[in-house]
């Protein structure tokens, strides 16, 4: 006697799930990786290089702006009649010299750094991944008839550049101040 074998009844999606992905399925899924793969690799190339000219600018400025704050500590704790360097009204030097507190005090370029010295002793107040391209000193004076009285101030101009080596990290920065002396 012959046994027939039953056959199970197999659906159309029971062979649809068995049967994988066509090439050209492959093929898109490959594409749509790849597009979203470069997008991704180009925005973090982006952030890269706008974190390097962020820091960059941050270090210069930081810098820029410490001399500055240091001089006008230093040129408060001066009087009008101690500034040596610029001597006369107009005159314009890479040096300043004053006394303050007692001690001789001066401020120049030197190996690329603003150097600070008090009471003869030298320290770098900039650091090594500023370069200081330019540092002037200009003494102005306004002379009051009613009060008799001359003003002098003087006004610091100071250009520094990032020592960076990568193109995302350059940056040129001057900046001015004034500060009136009493």
């Amino acid at each position: 006697m012959k046994q027939h074998l039953a056959k199970k009844p197999t659906s159309l999606r029971a062979n649809e799930l068995n049967r994988g992905f066509s090439l050209l399925e492959l093929l898109m899924y490959i594409a749509v990786i790849s597009i979203i793969t470069l997008v991704l690799s180009s925005t973090l190339v982006s952030i890269y290089y706008g974190r390097g000219a962020a820091e960059s600018r941050m270090e210069v400025n930081a810098d820029l702006n410490y001399v500055f704050n240091r001089m006008g500590q230093d040129l408060k704790a001066g009087s009008v009649a101690t500034v040596s360097v610029p001597a006369t009204a107009g005159a314009t030097t890479s040096v300043l010299t004053f006394t303050a507190g007692g001690q001789t005090i001066s401020y120049e370029i030197d190996s690329q750094k603003v150097k600070r010295t008090a009471g003869g002793v030298p320290q770098y107040i900039t650091g090594d991944d500023v370069i200081v391209e330019s540092l002037s000193f200009t003494r102005r004076e306004n002379a009051n008839a009613t009060l008799s009285k001359t003003f002098v101030s003087i006004s610091v101009t100071m250009q520094a550049r990032y020592n960076g080596g990568s193109p995302d990290k350059q940056f040129t920065e001057s900046k001015q101040t004034t500060f009136t002396l009493r």
